[in-house]
């Protein structure tokens, strides 16, 4: 990153939390963690703490701040479809050196054969002949003697 960019972001104030229960974060986190309830913890804030706030807000507060733990920032780019090629590409790569290479580890043989098996167009399954549309003939029913549905 250019320094005058860097110098810019340094020289920001942190934004303040814009929830009123994040003060109180530590002290939620640990009743949740000793098995307390969204509404006890709700009810502890309001006669503890003089702050009101319903159990689904503690809930979400919760949650939030739990998915922004486990997750990293999402990317700000998409995939592009230069990205999706070069993949494939890849892929074909290593599955024609896979060819030369019969001693591979089990792993990658599998990640070759996954890669294969996409590069594969998508089968044409042949329908049964119980129904055919076709736009220049009139619609029929099946014969009498056989019933469609049964095992027969």
């Amino acid at each position: 990153m250019d320094d005058k960019f860097q110098d810019i972001l340094d020289g920001m104030p942190e934004k303040p939390p814009r929830s009123s229960l994040e003060p109180y974060r530590e002290l939620i986190n640990e009743l949740r963690r000793r098995g307390r309830t969204y509404r006890e913890i709700a009810h502890i804030l309001a006669e503890k703490c003089q702050l009101r706030a319903a159990a689904s807000t503690v809930n979400r507060f919760v949650r939030k701040r739990k998915v922004a733990r486990a997750k990293p920032p999402a990317r700000l780019t998409p995939k592009s479809a230069k990205t999706v090629s070069v993949t494939t590409r890849v892929a074909t790569e290593r599955i024609a050196s896979s060819n030369v290479q019969e001693e591979s580890l089990p792993h990658d043989d599998v990640q070759q054969r996954i890669a294969a098996l996409k590069l594969k167009p998508a089968p044409t399954r042949s329908s049964p002949d119980l129904f055919r549309y076709d736009p220049d003939e009139p619609l029929h029913l099946p014969p009498k003697d056989r019933k469609p549905n049964s095992g027969e």
